[in-house]
């Protein structure tokens, strides 16, 4: 019976697990797929055509609301003598840069910071994938707050299940 009752458990265990993961790629993982295939873009010059701090709120199911600033910008650039048009600054911009906390936050100056970066006219680099011109972003590659989009969610449930087992090994659950 011991032996019944632990491969549940276990079988409970890969199961959350999977499905922690599978939220996790669907959810956050896309865009960090793309952001880290950006490295190998493709640069050429473009220009700002408009750069600013927008101000979102983002209502919770309990009625709360937070508040959080995002990079709003667009520019404009040429491949092969085609003019194309972007708005992406990174695939996960949206993840990085606000909805957590009030205007003060880091967030908010990390969007204060860029808007001030990429003044409207100025010459920027802009990269774009070599196999479709028109996907482009301002900031290839992968940078610490990437990982970030990883291990938020699984974080808890990894912490999370070995206390649970350990709480349930000492009332003698898995002898």
């Amino acid at each position: 019976m011991d032996a019944v009752k632990n491969l549940f458990l276990l079988m409970l265990a890969l199961l959350a697990s999977a499905l922690v993961l599978y939220a996790d790629k669907h959810m956050f993982c896309g865009n960090l797929i793309r952001q880290f295939a950006s490295r190998e873009y493709y640069n050429v010059a473009g220009v700002v055509s408009y750069s600013q701090v927008k101000q979102i709120t983002m209502r919770g199911k309990g009625g709360g609301s937070k508040v959080g600033d995002i990079v709003d910008i667009g520019y404009h650039y040429k491949v092969n003598g085609q003019t194309y048009e972007g708005n992406r600054f990174r695939y996960n911009n949206e993840l990085i840069t606000g909805h957590i906390a009030g205007t003060l936050s880091a967030d908010s100056i990390w969007a204060r910071n860029i808007v001030e970066h990429y003044t409207v006219g100025s010459i920027i680099q802009v990269f774009y994938d070599p196999i479709n011109p028109a996907e482009s972003l301002l900031s290839p590659g992968i940078n610490g707050n990437d990982f970030l989009t990883i291990f938020s969610p699984i974080l808890p449930f990894n912490l999370g299940f070995p206390i649970w087992f350990h709480a349930h090994e000492r009332r003698g659950w898995f002898s």
